[in-house]
């Protein structure tokens, strides 16, 4: 999925600020 590429590029790119959400995206996704 795209969606989940780009969360993973944002991670890297800005690792502390992105965990926080990434974490919350793959709670909502699940």
């Amino acid at each position: 999925m795209i969606f989940i590429k780009m969360i993973v590029i944002n991670r890297y790119k800005y690792k502390n600020l992105y965990a926080f959400i990434d974490a919350n995206m793959y709670k909502i996704m699940s």
